[in-house]
């Protein structure tokens, strides 16, 4: 499962509204892979993720 399908199951815990989850993984998705963005980035949420799950 890749971190935007973990991202949706998470949320559709909390709405049912798929259509906003769906603009709130959108929005992250823009924010985190911006060209300033060498760290912080959408990799570095999925490494984080994976950190946590253990």
């Amino acid at each position: 499962m890749n971190l935007q399908e973990k991202f949706m199951e998470l949320c559709l815990h909390y709405t049912k509204d798929r259509d906003l989850v769906q603009a709130m993984w959108l929005e992250i998705e823009k924010k985190y892979s911006g060209k300033g963005r060498h760290y912080h980035n959408l990799f570095h949420l999925e490494s984080m993720f994976l950190e946590l799950k253990m």
